[in-house]
């Protein structure tokens, strides 16, 4: 059984603010989750969402997961999006905690950003990046782009490079091609 509670607080001059909290409750007495699923015993962590828009240019949001028996959170994450069409960033920062898991996930500790710009009405172009934070630290990858869009289709191309090892996965170089014809479907990617 899953259960939350959300709301919304509507501000007189167009801001809100929304609150997020939810929980899963096992009634039976499977075992299919992994320890570090957030889901033992009877009740999950609980998870949540709290996002505050004090108006049209700026949204903040606050995600958390903490287990029910602790105050100290697993997961962070705050964002912070602002901007105009004209130039917007988003900056964004996760904290995972590893502590008492047992699959091989490591603690994530990252910062990213974006930009994008709308220089005409038809293009935009956008870039960003992510760093990891934690014991290995150091740049994971970044992306530039461009996208035009009208009417009747999009295109977008995206250039960039993953710095990620992990297993079978290396470092790489990319260039994606992306066409959207609108109500036909996408090509690409």
């Amino acid at each position: 059984m899953i259960y939350g509670f959300n709301t919304v607080f509507l501000g007189n001059r167009g801001g809100q603010s929304e609150l997020f909290l939810g929980q899963s409750l096992e009634l039976g007495s499977s075992r299919e989750f992994e320890p570090a699923s957030g889901v033992q015993g009877s009740f999950s962590d609980l998870v949540g969402r709290l996002r505050v828009n004090p108006g049209r240019y700026l949204d903040l949001v606050y995600r958390f997961r903490i287990h029910p028996d602790e105050i100290e959170p697993k997961r962070n994450e705050v964002g912070i999006f602002a901007g105009v069409p004209a130039l917007s960033l988003s900056f964004s920062y996760l904290n995972v905690r590893r502590r008492g898991m047992t699959v091989e996930l490591p603690t994530r500790d990252e910062l990213s950003f974006t930009t994008r710009s709308q220089v005409t009405k038809t293009w935009s172009v956008f870039g960003g990046g992510r760093w990891n934070l934690a014991e290995a630290a150091g740049n994971l990858n970044w992306q530039l782009g461009g996208q035009f869009k009208n009417e009747c289709c999009t295109l977008r191309v995206t250039g960039g490079q993953s710095y990620v090892r992990d297993r079978d996965i290396r470092p790489s170089t990319y260039v994606l091609f992306r066409l959207s014809l609108k109500h036909l479907g996408e090509i690409g990617d």
